[in-house]
């Protein structure tokens, strides 16, 4: 991770300030991964280029979300629902886990 963004890694506990906000809305700034991809006839053909970005990485149950936010280049950002992504990240684990398994059988 860079040094260049500050308190990466560090996560905080965002205030509800109006109407709207979460009650457990939480935030975190971290470096991300941003790829561009090459598209030749709207099909992708691979990668164009890739570069570390600073990113703020928010999430709230209430929601029902996670959202990143790019902050390099033109800013943007990519919102998933919590749910999913749990179940990704479980099956990733699980599969991870067999694999571990398997390898020292």
């Amino acid at each position: 991770m860079s040094k260049d963004t500050e308190n990466t890694g560090a996560i905080r506990r965002l205030p509800k300030v109006g109407m709207g906000d979460p009650d457990d809305g939480v935030e975190m700034m971290a470096q991300c991964n941003v790829m561009n991809f090459k598209v030749k006839d709207k099909e992708v053909t691979g990668i164009g280029s890739q570069h570390l970005a600073n990113c703020k990485m928010m999430a709230s149950f209430e929601n029902g979300v996670v959202s990143i936010s790019v902050r390099d280049g033109r800013p943007f950002m990519v919102s998933v629902r919590l749910d999913e992504l749990m179940a990704l990240l479980k099956e990733a684990a699980d599969y991870r886990n067999e694999n571990d398994q398997k390898a020292t059988e």
